[in-house]
């Protein structure tokens, strides 16, 4: 498996929550350190914290949006400049579900690897190839905040690939969006 960097993406202001979701309890540990512990497994060559610098994040990299306001696509712009492996592996603080084993499967896939359920992209636990920068800052730019504008741009130009995910796997991408999120098994 060729080098990566991976990026925790907990940048996100919980809103539809009600507070703070990556403190949230998953078997009594924070969703940001399960998350974490997931990534460090993969051993990528750099992990990065995207969100605001706190203090539960002390001696992680955390890379802050270079231009806040702009959401998910904000965070995966700031970690391309900053990671040095020709691809990054991203994951959502709030999938409580995703595996390292479904994450190495997408590394082993490509060098671009976006799961897709139906016609929607699950963007947030997929593999950027740097190439993807230019593309990413574009739509930045032009305020396409969308990360399904994104994954299809990215898959269309080749630069990655749609990975169907299969029906035994798509509990991996139950995110906790909503209070009454946390409470289903």
């Amino acid at each position: 498996m060729d080098e990566f960097s991976a990026a925790l993406m907990a940048g996100g202001n919980s809103i539809r929550m009600g507070r703070d979701k990556t403190m949230l309890l998953q078997d009594g540990v924070p969703l940001w350190q399960r998350q974490v512990s997931i990534l460090h497994t993969l051993e990528p060559r750099e992990l990065f914290v995207s969100g605001k610098l706190r203090p539960e994040w002390e001696g992680f990299e955390v890379v802050e949006d270079e231009q806040s306001g702009f959401g998910p696509l904000g965070g995966i712009v700031s970690c391309l400049h900053r990671c040095t492996a020709s691809r990054l592996l991203v994951l959502a603080a709030d999938m409580p579900k995703m595996t390292g084993e479904y994450l190495r499967s997408l590394l082993s896939a490509s060098n671009g690897a976006i799961p897709k359920i139906g016609e929607f992209f699950e963007p947030l636990a997929a593999v950027y190839p740097k190439e993807a920068l230019p593309i990413a800052e574009r739509l930045l730019q032009s305020r396409q905040l969308s990360l399904q504008t994104l994954a299809a741009e990215l898959v269309h130009k080749g630069l990655a690939f749609a990975i169907e995910v299969q029906p035994t796997e798509r509990q991996l991408f139950a995110n906790w969006n909503h209070p009454e999120d946390c409470t289903q098994p």
